[in-house]
């Protein structure tokens, strides 16, 4: 889901009426309670969602997939293709913008199909980015039908553009006044959820038409998250406060739990590929994945880290309810309890020591190090999911 922050939709903020179905569809699912990006940017969600890896910042992906020989990295395309599965990656966006083509065609998808891939009669533009997102729900579903056909299970990928700046709606569609402050990019973005969210009940209803919801694992996840100007800023640019970084995640596969819940503990898109495998009953081996699965416990102090998506800007570390933002212009420290302080509000970095901040700082800087070298050089044996 383009530019979805958790506290814009429905199931984490049940007051504020955006997404309907998709709070309903958590009543019958698992819904992550604590789920968090890598990097606020659409293309490194991707790489963090597809092959289990932090992803690294533009510079270095940019000449990294240029040189990748595309079997070195993980990919939940190519881990299912031995066990006969098809891959497909929809989305009404053009894919110009930060090498994402040739990321995808890297990944292994079989077919990818994108802005001038569609027949747009009827639709409108939603953004400079592309379409409408039902723009694709039917070509989605006519290769969903033939797959099947085929007599193959399939690895579907959808991905919206709506919620992405500058949250334009189809003109035919009914506008909410959503509590907004008087900010109307805020309530043009809180209505484009609005309309995303009867995109999934579309989707869901089309499944259950086919009879596939009871074969079929659902994940649900924002690529990033949004700002309007809580902590100066707007959109996703630059920013590493959670308003950007907070994520809506959920997973529903009703024949293979029986009944709803919550994933607890601090979460990211790293997880995912590790609970796809996980839920298939598969063990990754001959490579390195840094994530956990969510159908299993993890520890509340877990570490988690977050990088801006351009070179030596942000980068941050949460444990447990405390977290840290250090900004490399003027070497700034900050620290926040989001236990207290969700909104991140009140800077606690005066009562750190001298100590604790160098530790905290070279922690932050010694992952970026180990990210780089594992995005360089990880899996000379390829990953395989047995």
């Amino acid at each position: 889901m383009e530019s979805t922050r958790a506290r814009s939709v429905t199931p984490y903020n049940p007051g504020l009426p955006t997404t309907p179905f998709l709070a309903e569809l958590a009543k019958h699912s698992l819904l992550v309670e604590d789920m968090n990006a890598v990097i606020p940017q659409t293309s490194k969600a991707w790489t963090a969602v597809l092959t289990g890896l932090h992803p690294v910042t533009t510079t270095l992906a940019n000449w990294s997939f240029a040189e990748d020989d595309a079997n070195r990295i993980p990919s939940l395309p190519r881990l299912l293709r031995p066990h006969g599965y098809q891959s497909a990656f929809f989305t009404p966006a053009h894919l110009k913008f930060d090498n994402d083509l040739t990321l995808l065609r890297r990944r292994g998808f079989d077919h990818i199909q994108s802005d001038g891939d569609y027949d747009s009669t009827g639709f409108e533009r939603s953004n400079y980015y592309g379409f409408e997102d039902r723009i694709m729900l039917r070509p989605s579903l006519a290769w969903v039908d033939r797959t099947r056909a085929s007599g193959k299970p399939f690895f579907l990928t959808y991905m919206t553009l709506t919620g992405h700046h500058d949250y334009q709606v189809p003109k035919a569609f009914s506008k909410v006044q959503y509590p907004s402050n008087g900010d109307k990019d805020l309530n043009d973005y809180l209505n484009s959820l609005h309309y995303v969210d009867g995109l999934l009940r579309d989707i869901f209803s089309e499944f259950a038409e086919r009879g596939l919801i009871d074969s079929t694992l659902f994940v649900i996840v924002g690529d990033h998250g949004q700002s309007f100007g809580e902590h100066g800023a707007r959109q996703h640019h630059g920013v590493l406060y959670d308003e950007a970084l907070r994520i809506p995640g959920l997973l529903h596969a009703p024949h293979l739990w029986s009944r709803a819940g919550t994933v607890v503990g601090p979460r990211q898109q790293i997880d995912i590929l590790p609970t796809i495998a996980d839920a298939l009953g598969f063990e990754i081996t001959g490579g390195y994945m840094p994530g956990s699965s969510m159908l299993r416990p993890v520890a509340e102090d877990r570490s988690l880290f977050f990088m801006d998506w351009h070179d030596n800007t942000h980068v941050a570390l949460r444990r447990g309810s405390t977290k840290y933002l250090y900004t490399f212009e003027g070497a700034r420290l900050q620290a926040f309890d989001l236990k207290s302080d969700p909104l991140e509000l009140r800077d606690m970095a005066s009562n750190l020591t001298g100590a604790q901040i160098d530790r905290v700082e070279d922690e932050m800087f010694d992952w970026q190090e180990r990210v780089v070298d594992v995005f360089l050089k990880t899996n000379s044996s390829s990953p395989r999911a047995h």
